[in-house]
């Protein structure tokens, strides 16, 4: 069973234990299943050798026992497009050596359905990356789009490195990201080998290069010994962590820095979070940190942009002004006209606006709109910054009282402890009272007889 040519190709009912060939030569081929509410097994989709296809994948759901990548890429320039409710999952009772997803010399995902991908089994490799001992390239990984579900048992990176293994950059534009491994990082590197997840032991031998989170990418990233973005434990590595200050990224780890290192894992740079101008220039920046719980990493990075006039520029066109152009179609000479206000007012400040002119005067409008804009979105932030720091506060308050709670119950305790070995002693005490007493009485009864 193989795949030759371009086109639609669908799993039948009953399919099960067959490898799937592309050869080469194959662009685009969409993997479709008859029934998707059927589990089938032993199915192995491979990509052309020579790389360059892109596999489209709607309503699959597979589950293999046996070791082996269910889709495997090879080459360059090859992507995955992701349409309606996929489940593509290893079982639980087979050590495994290849990634579920294996990414080949680089891969792109995209679309608008849904990946669900389980590496339930042991020493596992990553959902979505490269095999074990893989060192024969370093390989990026693209998401632009999409929603995922990724979980992997063991040592694997649900996105990226499998142990003794290499991966480029990951870069993460878009999509909708729900990730969790236990030895390796969320996101990145993976874990050691046998015996990692012990504080120091075990030596994954994996790396990655850079992971670059985008504006429209949202993230939730747990781990248990690696980070949730960023290392493994055992002594893995990556390079830079790049985060955009608009991407919803929640991240835990249990042992780990959330974002960062995992458990001995090796962060070459510290973690960078960025944004982009309106030239698509980028600036790299701190945010104020506000630590407000006891492990590292527990806490809420604010981006305050500044609000001076210089800072102010016109808004850049969207979508009214795009509908005016088109409207002034029979007009070029009004085209041009606005087309010239709106170049003028994108690199304009508050501060240079000028109204000495009529042409000055519509540039100037277009200038203050845009910072009226600005300074509506900062008020915004800073409003979503309160609410959050309320319900910190809140918590944190909560958290204060629990402790207290609990540092009042064990005081309790050890008073009732104290309390409990002062009554053993007295009593000790008045009964060896008290047989002295008898004793000296039987001597005194004696002596009385002798008289």
């Amino acid at each position: 069973m193989s795949i030759n040519s371009n086109g639609i190709f669908e799993l039948k009912k009953g399919v099960n234990n067959v490898t799937i060939p592309i050869a080469d030569g194959v662009t685009d081929v969409k993997i479709t299943q008859e029934d998707p509410n059927e589990v089938l097994h032993g199915i192995y989709i491979v990509g052309p050798a020579g790389g360059g296809t892109n596999i489209w994948i709607e309503n699959l759901n597979i589950e293999n026992q046996a070791d082996g990548s269910i889709i495997k890429f090879s080459g360059t320039d090859n992507f995955l497009t992701i349409k309606g409710t996929n489940t593509i999952n290893y079982g639980n009772n087979y050590d495994y050596n290849a990634a579920v997803i294996n990414v080949g010399e680089g891969l792109t995902l995209e679309g608008d359905g849904t990946l669900t991908v389980k590496n339930t089994g042991t020493l596992t490799c990553a959902a979505i990356g490269v095999d074990q001992e893989h060192f024969s390239s370093a390989p990026n990984i693209t998401i632009n789009s999409g929603t995922y579900d990724l979980w992997v048992n063991d040592d694997g990176a649900a996105i990226g490195c499998s142990a003794s293994s290499t991966v480029g950059d990951i870069i993460i534009n878009g999509g909708n990201i729900t990730v969790h491994s236990v030895n390796g990082a969320g996101i990145g590197s993976t874990g050691g080998s046998p015996g990692a997840g012990q504080l120091d032991s075990g030596n994954s031998n994996s790396s990655v290069g850079n992971i670059i989170i985008g504006k429209n990418a949202t993230i939730n990233a747990t781990s248990v010994w690696g980070a949730g973005i960023g290392t493994g434990s055992g002594h893995s590595q990556a390079n830079n962590i790049k985060i955009h200050a608009e991407a919803n990224v929640v991240v835990t780890s249990l042992h780990g820095e959330n974002i960062g290192r995992g458990v001995t894992g090796i962060l070459i740079n510290e973690v960078e979070y960025f944004d982009i101008n309106v030239d698509n220039t980028q600036t790299l920046y701190n945010p104020l940190q506000i630590q407000h719980g006891t492990q590292t990493n527990q806490r809420i990075n604010v981006y305050i942009n500044s609000m001076q006039t210089k800072d102010l520029k016109g808004s850049i066109p969207n979508e009214a002004d795009k509908a005016q152009m088109a409207a002034l179609s029979n007009s070029p000479e009004k085209q041009a006209e606005l087309q010239a206000i709106l170049d003028a007012a994108k690199d304009m400040t508050l501060a240079d606006a000028r109204v000495t002119t009529v042409d000055n005067a519509k540039v100037a409008i277009r200038v203050v709109e845009g910072a009226l804009e600005y300074a509506l979105n900062e008020a915004t932030n800073m409003g979503a910054y309160l609410q959050r720091l309320e319900y910190t506060d809140a918590n944190v308050t909560t958290m204060g009282e629990n402790v207290q709670n609990s540092e009042s119950t064990i005081r309790d305790a050890d008073m009732a402890k104290e309390m409990t070995e002062y009554t053993k002693f007295n009593i000790l005490s008045q009964a060896s009272q008290s047989m002295l007493a008898q004793a000296n009485q039987n001597s005194s009864a004696v002596l009385g007889l002798l008289q």
